[in-house]
């Protein structure tokens, strides 16, 4: 026979999720009994209405297919999302590929004009604009991939703890 600490106990554990059958049916069988402690009264009451729900049949494995469902709908996510990280990276290797060639067909297709030389303050000049306008778009380039880094490590987060969740 099971002490009130016994079934506190084993309450304790039950509405934590940790009991086994065998003790969720010793807990059912002690309730069962016509005499249960005062203070266990609100137990015993929610444990006669649980005996009275009938499961329906297949529920179960209605519930096991939606899992199914949802696991494989976040790897079809996951999968989609590298796709996507991939085609991001090679569309931008394509468009540089595309800027050199365009750049290589049209040296070689414009005539060369006669060009005058430069003074060195002008050639420094240039050089500098040149050099500003390569800094300005490399930042713009990299505020893009940090951004995309956040984002990645963002999804990669949250994948996890759904993951966990399952």
């Amino acid at each position: 026979m099971m002490t009130v600490n016994d079934i506190k106990s084993m309450l304790d554990r039950y509405y934590g999720g940790y009991t086994t059958e065998a003790e969720e049916k010793a807990l059912l069988d002690y309730f069962s009994q016509n005499e249960v402690e005062e203070e266990l009264l609100p137990d015993k009451e929610m444990f006669m209405q649980l005996a009275d729900v009938k499961v329906p049949d297949g529920l179960e494995q209605r519930l096991c297919d939606m899992i199914d469902e949802q696991a494989a709908k976040s790897r079809g996510d996951v999968i989609g999302r590298r796709l996507r990280k991939s085609l991001t990276w090679v569309s931008a290797a394509a468009a540089c590929a595309l800027i050199v060639f365009g750049a290589t067909t049209y040296n070689n297709t414009v005539p060369a004009e006669p060009q005058s030389e430069m003074t060195p303050e002008e050639a420094y000049a240039h050089t500098k604009m040149a050099l500003t306008l390569l800094s300005t778009n490399l930042q713009k380039g990299m505020a893009g991939i940090e951004t995309a880094e956040k984002t990645t490590c963002d999804a990669t987060e949250l994948l996890y703890e759904e993951l966990n969740k399952i």
